[in-house]
């Protein structure tokens, strides 16, 4: 699955890879869920995902 933000998608901090699954098998993974990267196996929070958008007040 990607884990889009608005126009963007989630990138791993490790790989930049854009693919995820959730560690408990979940299709759509809750903002306190853990995801694993499928590119190298990294694993963090969704929520820490949400830190990847740009703080721009022109979109408000």
């Amino acid at each position: 699955m990607k884990i889009l933000i608005g126009k963007m998608s989630a990138h791993c901090p490790e790989c930049y890879g854009e693919e995820w699954r959730s560690t408990d098998g979940s299709e759509r993974p809750d903002v306190t869920d853990d995801v694993v990267c499928l590119g190298c196996g990294h694993q963090m929070m969704c929520a820490d995902l949400v830190l990847q958008l740009p703080i721009d007040e022109t979109l408000y």
